[in-house]
């Protein structure tokens, strides 16, 4: 604060300037797919539509909420899929294009016939505004689903999770969350670890134990101990 304040000529010195900052622990808040459903259901109730499409928005790719609710249909291009983020609005002050999803475009389509005359996505109730707060609507929804201790911003947490555990890699979680460094990434690297591990799993287990198991039934097996019985001769069949 005090650094935008020099920026700004508001003051020359940064009283603060030197002082060890306190380590804060990260949140580590993901939503499960039991959570996520519980989330849709209690969205689909909503008579706020503007807000319900906004949450299932982030959700669907990621984003931070102010990315959203300042988002507008000509940053949406329907013919590449593809969402263009002005470094305005992003907290790397970088262009991001992010590629979204089937599920993200059909919502798109649906909200975009639903209130054309808007430019933003998610417009609020002063016309040529968009929509400025989510806060209480999300502590109305979260009560309704039984969500407890989760933010908005643990959407784009959810997001990622649910990336990494199906096997996507941190690199590509990474890209899509608009990451520029790997270690703003590596917070979700122990869901990774947890789909390795599954996938490690899965190679099919050795030793004699297993072979006993994959085994035939003995019935199903040709006993090569018993002997082919003896041939018998004319005389005997005579007899």
């Amino acid at each position: 604060m005090f650094s935008k304040a020099i920026a700004w000529a508001w003051t020359q010195a940064n009283p603060v300037k030197g002082i060890k900052r306190y380590t804060e622990e990260k949140r580590e808040r993901f939503l499960s797919v039991d959570e996520m459903n519980r989330l849709s259901d209690a969205l689909a109730e909503q008579q706020n539509l503007v807000a319900a499409n906004a949450i299932r928005f982030i959700l669907l790719t990621g984003c931070r909420k102010t990315e959203a609710l300042t988002a507008t249909w000509d940053q949406i291009d329907f013919d590449t899929g593809v969402w263009t983020k002005p470094s305005a609005h992003t907290k790397q002050n970088k262009i991001h294009r992010l590629p979204l999803s089937d599920q993200a475009i059909a919502l798109l389509r649906n909200i975009k016939a639903s209130h054309p005359e808007s430019s933003f996505l998610f417009p609020g109730r002063i016309p040529g505004h968009p929509l400025q707060e989510l806060r209480k609507f999300w502590v109305r929804v979260c009560r309704q689903a039984g969500l407890e201790g989760v933010r908005i911003h643990d959407l784009r947490h959810t997001y990622a999770s649910q990336l990494v555990s199906i096997g996507e890699s941190i690199y590509t979680v990474g890209k899509l969350l608009g990451h520029t460094q790997t270690q703003s990434t590596a917070r979700y690297s122990h869901v990774e670890q947890e789909a390795l591990r599954d996938a490690a799993n899965k190679f099919p287990q050795l030793g004699k134990q297993q072979r006993d198991k994959s085994a035939p039934p003995p019935e199903d097996l040709p006993n090569a101990e018993t002997p082919d019985p003896a041939p018998v001769s004319i005389a005997d069949r005579r007899k």
